[in-house]
């Protein structure tokens, strides 16, 4: 994924504030050329999200399902497409009654869950950031320094800079990551100093932004290890789900 691309989704999707009915509609630019599109229909709490990006002949596509609990936690979760290379993509995720249960490209499994779980896809369109930071808004509910409304935490713009300062770091190395980390900083800092956000608001969403763009799975062992941020009206924190490694298929 080009620069211009990476660059212009991030930004402007975790920026973006759906309204109970509205379609977003977003262009990836790349040499000066649109070269996707990605386009979500919010009709109160489900959204339909298409998404498409070639580039130099290749590129993710996307259809989603999203649904959506009164809090903005995702209760149920489809992705049919193709990955970057052009693998074909069946991906659902399912929380009911006290149970979370998910299949994608890299795993599947169940596990109890007394509340849904901000769930965090494989093969997922950049509209994921959007669900995320929404969705502990409204779990958090927590007050602004300015007290202009309840939806301080996390910082949506910290966690759009520093997902497009991850973007830059991994594609292009230090010397386009360390540049894009400062204007991240700085958006952060700007976001405390405007009585916007308290500290700990900018510092969960950077690392949000982080965590989203990396999509972290961790191999360990004999076990697979996925993590993901989580946040509630008493604290925040990580969810980690451990299970077993899927044995390898000898073909």
């Amino acid at each position: 994924m080009s620069f211009r691309v990476a660059f212009a989704l991030t930004c402007a999707l975790a920026l973006a504030v759906p309204a109970e009915a509205e379609v977003h509609k977003y262009v990836a630019m790349a040499g000066g050329e649109q070269v996707g599109h990605l386009t979500a229909d919010v009709q109160d709490r489900h959204v339909s999200v298409d998404y498409a990006v070639v580039n130099n002949g290749r590129g993710p596509k996307a259809r989603e399902q999203i649904d959506l609990d009164a809090a903005g936690m995702p209760v149920s979760w489809t992705i049919e497409g193709e990955s970057l290379f052009g693998s074909p993509v069946h991906e659902h995720y399912t929380w009911k009654a006290g149970a979370a249960e998910w299949a994608s490209q890299a795993d599947k499994g169940k596990v109890k869950a007394p509340a849904p779980l901000l769930y965090i896809g494989n093969d997922v369109s950049p509209w994921m950031r959007q669900v995320y930071v929404q969705a502990l808004k409204y779990t958090v509910r927590r007050e602004r320094p300015d007290q202009s409304n309840n939806q301080s935490f996390p910082s949506g713009h910290s966690a759009s800079a520093f997902a497009t300062a991850g973007v830059l770091q991994r594609h292009y190395g230090w010397k386009a990551g360390v540049p894009a980390a400062v204007v991240a900083a700085y958006v952060a800092t700007a976001r405390v100093h405007d009585n916007r956000h308290y500290l700990s608001d900018v510092i969960f969403g950077a690392a949000m932004g982080i965590a989203a763009e990396r999509t972290v799975t961790l191999h360990a062992g004999r076990y697979n290890v996925a993590l993901a941020p989580s946040a509630s009206a008493s604290g925040a924190g990580v969810i980690a789900v451990v299970h077993p490694r899927s044995s390898p298929v000898n073909q």
